[in-house]
C-alpha cells in the first residue's frame, strides 16, 4: 500500500517454478521476486528466501514488517533476532482450514499450526479484511485483542457507466471466478435453467478457468444451455472490464468462507453494477454487498434463492440502476485504495 510518507519494499514469490530471483521497480516501490522450487499443498517453496529474507531486512532496516499469510516463507522470520526487533503486522487473508479443506491440508495443518501460532504471538497487529471473517476465525479467537479490520481496495477508475435501466432484451448476468468447488457455479447455472423453464429472458456469461472447467462445459451441453450460458477463458483485464460494463448484474454464488472477501465484487461495484452474493457465515461478501441497497445477499447453496434475486431484477429493471449507483458510491466511500491506505498509514504510524 503506497502513500506519500511510506517507502515500500516487497519480497514476493515468482508464480512459476525455477525462475531466477530478480529485483524490479513498481511505481515507487522496490520488488524482489524470489525463485521457487515448486509448490507444496498450494504454497510456494523458496529455498532462496532463507538467505534473501534476513539479508533484505538487514539492508533495508524497515520500520514495520507487513506479512501476508498464509505463507510458509514467513516462518523464516521466527528464527531472526533482527526481525523480532521490528513491529510485525500479519495481514490475515484467510484461515488455512476451510469447511471442505483438502485432505493434505488437514493432514499437515497440526504441524503448520505450531508455527502459525508463533507468528500470531510475535505479531503486534493482525489485520483481517472484514468483521464477519474475524468473528468466525478459530485461529484468531484467542488473539482478538490484536486484531483490526481493514478491507481490501482497488484503484478508483473513471468508467463510462451505463445509468439507464436494463437496455437488453434479456437480463445479462456475469460471473467471474475460478471454476473450483467453493465458487458455487452449479447453483447459478441451475438458477438460470429455472428462469429459462419459466420463459424468462436471461443470459449468463461465466469468465474464468480452473479444474472444473471441462466438467461445466459437459454439463451445459447435456442440459442444452450452450445458447444461454457462455464460458469465456483467457481474457485480458481490458476484456474482463468490457464484460463488466456490458453486463446488467454481477453474481458471486460462492458456497463457503474460502471466499474470504470477494475482490471481484469491488470490481463490479466500481463499474456501477448491482451485485448478488451469498450469505456464507464468516465471508466478507455480505460486508461488501448491502442487501437490497447495492444488490442482494441470498442463501448460499441454493439455486432457488439465486433465482428469486434474478427474478427481482427481471420484474423491476429500474433496481439495476439504483443498486448499481449505490454500489458505486459505497465503493468510493469505503473501498478505494486511497480510503484503505488512510487506515494502513494510521496503523503503521501507531506501530
Amino acid at each position: 500500500q503506497q502513500s506519500q510518507t511510506n517507502d515500500v519494499y516487497g519480497l514476493v514469490h515468482h508464480h512459476e517454478a525455477l525462475m531466477g530471483s530478480r529485483c524490479e521497480r513498481a511505481k515507487k516501490s522496490i520488488i524482489i521476486r524470489l525463485s521457487i522450487l515448486g509448490r507444496f499443498i498450494f504454497s510456494p517453496i523458496s529455498i532462496s528466501a532463507i538467505v534473501c529474507l534476513p539479508h533484505f531486512i538487514k539492508r533495508i532496516q524497515p520500520d514495520v514488517l507487513h506479512l501476508h499469510v498464509p505463507n510458509l516463507t514467513c516462518f523464516i522470520l521466527l528464527l531472526s533476532k533482527r526481525a523480532k526487533q521490528i513491529p510485525w503486522v500479519l495481514h490475515w487473508h484467510s484461515d488455512v482450514i476451510g469447511e471442505q479443506a483438502n485432505w493434505k491440508l488437514k493432514l499437515f495443518y497440526p504441524m503448520y499450526k505450531i508455527f502459525e501460532t508463533a507468528l500470531l504471538k510475535q505479531a503486534n497487529k493482525v489485520v483481517v479484511t472484514s468483521p464477519e471473517y474475524l468473528k468466525t476465525s478459530k485461529p484468531l479467537f484467542v488473539f482478538a485483542e490484536k486484531c483490526s479490520v481493514i478491507p481490501l481496495g482497488l484503484e478508483q477508475q473513471v468508467l463510462s457507466i451505463k445509468t439507464n435501466a436494463k437496455v437488453h432484451s434479456s437480463l445479462k448476468i456475469l460471473c467471474i471466478g475460478r471454476f473450483t468447488y467453493y465458487k458455487g457455479h452449479e447453483y447459478l447455472i441451475s438458477a438460470v435453467e429455472k428462469a429459462i423453464k419459466n420463459k424468462q429472458p436471461i443470459e449468463l456469461c461465466l469468465v474464468g478457468n480452473g479444474e472444473l472447467l471441462n466438467q461445466y462445459k459437459q454439463w451445459l451441453q447435456q442440459k442444452k444451455l450452450n445458447d444461454i450460458v457462455t464460458i469465456r477463458t483467457g481474457l485480458s483485464d481490458k476484456q474482463v472490464l468490457a464484460q463488466l460494463l456490458e453486463a446488467d448484474v454481477f453474481c458471486l454464488p460462492s458456497i463457503e468462507r474460502t471466499e474470504a472477501f470477494g475482490v471481484v465484487l469491488l470490481e463490479a461495484m466500481r463499474a456501477g453494477k448491482p451485485c448478488i452474493c451469498t450469505n456464507v457465515v464468516g465471508s466478507g461478501m455480505s460486508h461488501v454487498v448491502v442487501h437490497q441497497k447495492t444488490g442482494y445477499v441470498v442463501q448460499h447453496n441454493s439455486a432457488d434463492a439465486l433465482y428469486k434475486a434474478l427474478q427481482c431484477y427481471i420484474n423491476s429493471p429500474e433496481k439495476l440502476t439504483v443498486h448499481g449507483m449505490q454500489g458505486r458510491k459505497r465503493f468510493e466511500d469505503m473501498f478505494t485504495i486511497a480510503k484503505v491506505n488512510e487506515k494502513w498509514s494510521a496503523l503503521y504510524a501507531q506501530l
